[in-house]
């Protein structure tokens, strides 16, 4: 590339030369040669280029914000999450089967189960969220 450049260079030079007077050209000449080198040597960069800290998109999830209990840290908040995704699926008529009732299995699942009042025969919703990310595991209604 840097040939090319002193290629086309010198031609011009030849024919600005030859229209110019000795001074002329000796001016274009030295204007020529140090717009060369300035783009020889003034491109050069000493420090190093550094690269931006790009992360991919899975990192990223995964250091984001995580509370030490877990998105679902209480069976409230379990209880809640329960009835808004049982009513979406069963309807209204999951406020049939209240009070809830929110068990911690092995410090991490959290199982919502219903209730029914007393000489009720019927089946009740139980579902699944897993504590730390509140992701919903399992959803089923007994008979």
């Amino acid at each position: 590339m840097i040939v090319g450049i002193y290629l086309s260079m010198s031609r011009l030079i030849k024919c600005s030369i030859r229209n110019c007077s000795v001074a002329g050209g000796i001016k274009i000449l030295v204007c020529i040669y140090c717009f060369i080198l300035l783009q020889i040597f003034g491109c050069r960069n000493n420090t190093p280029i550094q690269k931006k800290n790009k992360r991919s998109k899975s990192e990223l999830i995964s250091t984001g914000y995580k509370p030490k209990n877990g998105f679902i840290s209480s069976d409230t908040v379990a209880i809640e999450i329960a009835i808004i995704v049982l009513r979406n699926i069963y309807g209204n008529d999951i406020y049939n089967k209240q009070p809830y009732k929110a068990v911690l299995i092995q410090d991490s699942i959290w199982r919502i189960i219903g209730t029914l009042p007393k000489k009720v025969v019927g089946g009740v919703p139980f579902i699944e969220i897993r504590k730390s990310d509140g992701m919903i595991l399992k959803v089923w209604h007994g008979k």
